[in-house]
């Protein structure tokens, strides 16, 4: 009994995390906001319309756009807030403050 459970905790852990991305976490104010573990990046989506600029960075090894993030960025009051596809593709992005 107490197999089948776990098996169906590993299932529905590991559907959610295919079917869904998270969010990792955001900043406010400069300070850092972590999400729990399950946190669907829906939660930032308040905030994406005053996207000033993002990047990527892909299975934690190759980062894509950052010198344009930092380009776009210079000299403004910004949060970031990062979410996560599978820990295959994580983007970090900028909203105004």
């Amino acid at each position: 009994m107490a197999r089948k459970i776990g098996l169906i905790l590993i299932v529905l852990v590991l559907a959610g995390m295919i079917f869904g991305s998270c969010a990792t976490y955001g900043t406010r104010g400069g300070v850092s906001t972590p999400y729990g573990v399950f946190s669907f990046a829906s939660i930032n989506a308040p905030r994406e319309g005053d996207v000033v600029a993002e990047y990527k960075v892909i299975l934690g090894l190759i980062t894509s756009g950052y010198e344009e993030f930092l380009d776009k960025t210079k000299g403004q009051n910004i949060d970031i807030i990062n979410s996560d596809v599978l820990g295959i593709i994580t983007t970090y992005k900028a909203v105004k403050r």
